[in-house]
């Protein structure tokens, strides 16, 4: 008679402990305070999952910081670019204005080799009289 309840309860007992080792292997042990204390399969496959979601993230970024990276050297390239044409056209207009000035020089044939225009000598009067220059513009006066 005693074999009548021993097999059943045997049976329970075994469905409890298998069923306990099948959550504890599966699902691991989460407790309400502690959170996840044994992980197990499906912990593992979520953590897993997670790490390869950050890896994926952290490429992405590092390819979109490549890409934005690559647009600013292209466009310091194409500035660049465009300095080195400016800067070619300034030295050909100094080249010319240098041409310019030697044909200048190369015609004045007086021995000092400066020309004063009337604007000049104009100008210099105006200095010399803002100044307070005594004999300003000739004649010994003071432009005052």
């Amino acid at each position: 008679m005693m074999d009548i309840i021993k097999i059943p309860a045997a049976m329970v007992a075994g469905m409890a402990i298998a069923a306990l080792a099948l959550v504890v292997f599966y699902d691991g042990i989460s407790l309400p305070y502690f959170g996840q204390v044994i992980d197990g399969r499906l912990q593992n496959a979520v953590e897993a999952a997670k790490a390869g979601l950050v890896a994926q993230a952290d490429l992405d970024a590092a390819n979109a910081k490549l890409a934005a990276m690559t647009l600013r050297a292209q466009q310091a390239e194409a500035l660049a670019e465009q300095a080195r044409a400016t800067g070619e056209k300034i030295t050909e207009k100094e080249g010319q204005g240098d041409d310019a000035l030697k044909a200048s020089v190369a015609a004045d044939h007086r021995g000092d080799g400066a020309r004063w225009s009337a604007s000049d000598i104009n100008w210099l009067c105006n200095e010399r009289r803002r100044l307070g220059i005594i004999g300003a513009c000739g004649g010994g006066q003071s432009g005052r």
